[in-house]
């Protein structure tokens, strides 16, 4: 099973939600189930997940 961040879109290949996003810090209950089958998040369009994420961008917003 995969999960998708649905803030940075990365992807999580395990049978559990993470915790939280390992590279933007988003908490587990925004990740959506992917579907192998379709490529699509379920109940998103494909739109909402980016294809890369600017670290750099959010470095302000990291924790101390």
């Amino acid at each position: 099973m995969q999960w998708v961040c649905e803030f940075c879109g990365y992807v999580h290949d395990d049978e559990d939600k993470p915790h939280s996003c390992p590279v933007c810090g988003t908490p587990g209950a925004k990740f959506s189930e992917r579907f192998d089958d379709d490529n699509t998040l379920e109940g998103h369009a494909d739109d909402k997940v980016v294809d890369h994420f600017d670290k750099d961008l959010y470095a302000d917003y990291e924790d101390e």
